[in-house]
């Protein structure tokens, strides 16, 4: 296995040491002085997307950062060969530009701890075999997948009226004519043509094992790291 170049925009120590569990494989490059391509860039969490990248009006409950949107952006653009993997904020900006759009806001999922989410990335043998992953999941907004996003990941409980358990029980939008209400709660969607993986959890998140565990589940199978 060749070692992976990897850029962290806006990391911190949790990002870092996220990626040293990997650190075989991976060589964290700094984010304003890095001279190799990267292999793999990490969009990290951070305020809500801007509701005028998916065509909607901005509500008083989303609180965007145009700049750190921008700063995304000319990496991204820079860099089309790369795998893209979004986290939090990260993950649904990726969502975004690929096509998706967002619920502005959604109350009650996850208002603490972690959340099962179901994968639907079934795979006959190893970790993604499992059905049923726990995360760390403290966002507000939704992801919801564009027309060629694959939904790997869902929330959902039988009572949706429990809080905190992964399962939103309202969803704004601000769409002309609405949105129907979502049958669960999108948490992760993957693009193949653009290599971006949005994954709206935490798997940085101090003692969020089996959401690192399932992260890294992801990115070594769908991109073969």
């Amino acid at each position: 296995m060749s070692q992976k170049n990897v850029l962290i925009i806006r990391s911190n120590s949790d990002y870092h040491r996220l990626f040293s569990l990997k650190s075989v494989s991976y060589r964290v490059m700094d984010e304003h002085s890095y001279k190799d391509d990267p292999d793999i860039i990490v969009y990290t969490g951070g305020p809500d997307v801007s509701p005028s990248l998916y065509g909607e009006k901005q509500l008083g409950c989303t609180r965007p950062d145009t700049e750190i949107e921008k700063r995304y952006k000319e990496i991204y653009d820079r860099h089309p060969n790369a795998v893209h993997l979004g986290i939090c904020f990260g993950g649904q900006w990726l969502n975004v530009i690929n096509g998706g759009a967002m619920w502005q806001d959604v109350s009650n999922h996850a208002i603490s701890g972690t959340h099962p989410v179901t994968n639907l990335l079934r795979v006959p043998s190893g970790v993604l075999l499992r059905e049923t992953f726990h995360v760390t999941s403290t966002h507000h907004q939704m992801m919801i997948a564009g027309p060629e996003g694959e939904v790997l990941a869902i929330a959902e409980s039988d009572d949706i009226l429990k809080k905190g358990q992964g399962r939103s029980d309202r969803f704004i939008t601000a769409k002309d004519g609405g949105r129907d209400r979502p049958r669960y709660d999108t948490e992760v969607v993957y693009y193949p043509k653009t290599k971006s993986l949005c994954f709206q959890p935490h798997p940085e998140f101090h003692g969020a094992d089996d959401c690192k565990r399932y992260f890294f589940a992801l990115t070594d199978y769908l991109f073969d790291f």
